[in-house]
């Protein structure tokens, strides 16, 4: 199926291209696809660590190795690269603007947080947060939870000026993973878009209409990145 009213802000990252997988091996497809991709970065593959390669991960969760090029080719999907640094550049804010396309699923760049002027076009961005939110909002908190409540989350929601606290639209819980150095390039990737497909589904099902309620207006819990002793003790804890 044609998604026409949703398309795909990416960058080069394995979140990126596990989600392009899940919608294809669904039988979903965007209707549009921007990447960001900067020139100076190395690619994907480059970048993974050597248990990525594992044929029985890619059998069981996605290929990291995959490029959304390449899959946006194979599947006839139309795409535009665009060579910027920044999520908020003009640049970017111009081609969505032309864009008719009115919800772009978003994977950005790492550590990058959309401003209002990018949020203030008329466009709405799905984002898919590993963590449960109002409860884990913040950075890196599906390690939060695998030490708090010894479970991993996913929450999708669109994005506000307010950090991982705009209109809800569902979660789901996962088990941690048998092995915890699949979290980073793995697992946390594949539970997102796990999520990503039942949104979209429902989607689809009510009338090509999101569910979406508001998220209480109380912080319950804002994490930073992990300290590296406590992501080790997370790690450990899946093995």
């Amino acid at each position: 199926m044609r998604l026409k009213d949703i398309g795909m802000l990416l960058a080069n990252n394995v979140r990126s291209t596990a989600y392009l997988q899940a919608l294809v091996n669904n039988n979903l497809f965007p209707s549009f696809i921007i990447l960001i991709k900067n020139k100076e970065k190395a690619s994907i593959g480059d970048t993974l660590p050597y248990f990525v390669q594992s044929t029985e991960l890619k059998a069981k969760y996605f290929d990291p190795t995959k490029k959304i090029k390449d899959l946006a080719e194979f599947y006839n999907i139309k795409y535009k690269i665009l060579n910027v640094e920044d999520v908020n550049s003009d640049e970017l804010i111009g081609e969505l603007k032309k864009s008719k396309v009115k919800y772009y699923v978003y994977s950005g760049p790492g550590g990058q947080i959309l401003k209002n002027n990018i949020l203030s076009i008329g466009k709405e961005f799905l984002h898919v947060h590993p963590g449960k939110v109002p409860s884990y909002r913040g950075s890196t908190t599906i390690y939060y939870s695998i030490i708090d409540k010894d479970m991993c989350y996913a929450s999708a929601f669109f994005l506000r000026k307010n950090i991982d606290a705009g209109p809800f639209i569902k979660e789901k819980e996962f088990p941690k993973p048998e092995d915890g150095k699949i979290i980073d390039f793995i697992y946390d990737p594949y539970i997102r878009s796990s999520l990503l497909i039942d949104v979209i589904n429902e989607y689809i099902e009510n009338d090509y209409k999101f569910p979406m309620k508001q998220q209480p207006n109380h912080n319950e819990g804002n994490y930073y990145i992990i300290h590296p002793v406590l992501k080790h003790i997370s790690i450990l804890s899946c093995n």
